[in-house]
């Protein structure tokens, strides 16, 4: 790989890891707004979405935890 695509992966990379660190502050914010509803919400319709939401922004987490690992491994 040469020099020039190897910088535009790393710079993908940094990318990517704002990308993240924005997915998981979300993430940990919607854990939080359902983590602080009464129980009785919890088990709503409202904190049923607010649940799958919090889950699968913690998937998307994982998935850009796995792209960084693979564009690093890239650029060598």
């Amino acid at each position: 790989m040469n020099k020039a695509r190897r910088a535009q992966l790393i710079e993908a990379s940094h990318q990517i890891r704002d990308l993240l660190e924005q997915i998981q502050s979300l993430q940990e914010e919607e854990q939080e707004a359902f983590d602080n509803l009464p129980e009785s919400l919890q088990q709503s319709q409202q904190g049923s979405e607010s649940e799958q939401a919090a889950t699968r922004l913690n998937d998307a987490r994982d998935a850009l935890e796995e792209a960084i690992s693979a564009v690093e491994d890239a650029s060598g």
